[in-house]
């Protein structure tokens, strides 16, 4: 799922790194209602064109990272997603700032690339 979006002169775009599906237990412990829905909640970076600068709004959880308490996410690869990223008019070499709205590893992946 990728979004795009205008706002008076600044130009936003969500690309998708994966989907994350969370039970409503863990999402919203104290409304046992929800407890056995599950919610899926899209992971990925958001770029902001603005003023001739492109600015890009974290990072994903990126591939080949050793991650193995999660299997799903550990040395992954093929995803597309820098392809997707770069076809929204944000790959590596566009962007002229990065900002990490916080240190989670579904927000930094992509922020460094190993060779």
């Amino acid at each position: 799922m990728d979004l795009s979006l205008d706002l008076g002169g600044a130009s936003v775009v969500f690309v998708q790194d994966l989907v994350l599906s969370l039970p409503g237990a863990v999402l919203f412990p104290d409304a046992p209602d929800l407890a056995a829905t599950v919610f899926d909640l899209p992971v990925g970076s958001h770029g902001v064109a603005s003023g001739g600068r492109r600015i890009l709004v974290d990072a994903g959880v990126g591939e080949g990272k050793p991650r193995p308490r999660r299997p799903d996410w550990h040395e992954r690869r093929g995803t597309g997603f820098l392809e997707r990223l770069t076809a929204a008019g944000f790959g590596p070499e566009a962007v002229d700032t990065v900002v990490l709205t916080h240190l989670h590893a579904d927000h930094v992946g992509w922020a460094t690339v190993w060779d």
